[in-house]
């Protein structure tokens, strides 16, 4: 996986150097209600993060520069980095915001290994298009994503084959692609699932009598109306249930109910 950091700002400085080195966000507008889309390294030196409010980050950093977005320059950049790749991968899948997987399956004998393919790959990135990519090199799409993104600035992370477990499993839970952590985050962190070990079922099956003591559909929160919250208990004391997307199932369930739940 190939991945160059603020996408849109490390296009903006190869068109105009004289951004390099000043906090930067990128922005569709600068009114109440405008995010940013992209931050330089020195933005987030000072607290800005991409989804933070414009107003709220020239709040954190006064001397920051807004700029907007250039759909053209954008798609002419990906266009060029695409190109590039296809020399070194026959199967190159672009992901929006300067982002591609490269196959580097059976290119072995012709290329070489796929850790010197990455480098070389990297190295005419930088010297033909100036911009400084990441490279995660895995097994597979999810792992070598990760790599990727936990690098800064550019740099090769090779994560060995059958060591995908052990690397993932300390990480934070928002590094994976399909943690939203405006949404998903929040969820995650109030169950106490807060690194990807967390995730991993447990070996065995569980399973369990206990008695509801009420049940309701969250009015606020990440899962507002979209789910059944529980308090339920037994003689080792109380937990809290939630069934996500069965906001239906708190008009059946009734206070002293005698319930068998069970799962991994």
């Amino acid at each position: 996986h190939l991945r160059v950091p603020s996408f849109p700002v490390a296009v903006y400085r190869v068109k105009d150097p004289s951004l390099r080195g000043r906090p930067i966000l990128v922005s569709a507008g600068r009114g109440p209600r405008a995010v940013a889309l992209s931050v330089s390294d020195e933005a987030r030196q000072e607290g800005i993060r991409p989804g933070m409010t414009v107003p709220e980050a020239l709040r954190w950093c006064r001397g920051a520069l807004v700029l907007t977005p250039d759909p053209v320059l954008m798609d002419r950049a990906e266009r060029a980095l695409a190109e590039l790749l296809a020399r070194y991968s026959p199967r190159v899948e672009p992901v929006r915001g300067g982002r591609f997987f490269a196959d580097l399956t059976g290119t072995g004998r012709l290329l070489g290994p796929a850790i010197d393919v990455a480098r070389r790959a990297q190295k005419e990135i930088e010297q033909r298009l100036g911009l400084g990519p990441n490279a995660g090199l895995a097994s597979n799409k999810l792992v070598s994503g990760v790599a990727a993104q936990l690098l800064r600035p550019a740099a090769l992370l090779d994560v060995v084959a059958g060591q995908e477990a052990g690397f993932l499993s300390p990480l934070a839970v928002r590094h994976l692609p399909a943690i939203d952590p405006r949404t998903e985050g929040r969820m995650l962190d109030e169950l106490n699932i807060r690194k990807v070990k967390d995730l991993r079922p447990l070996e065995e099956e569980q399973a369990a009598v206990v008695t509801l003591w009420e049940a309701a559909v969250p009015k606020q929160g990440p899962w507002a109306r979209k789910a059944t919250e529980a308090v339920v208990g037994d003689e080792t004391g109380n937990v809290r249930v939630v069934w996500f997307n069965q906001p239906y199932l708190a008009r059946s369930l009734r206070p002293s109910a005698r319930l068998l739940l069970s799962g991994r």
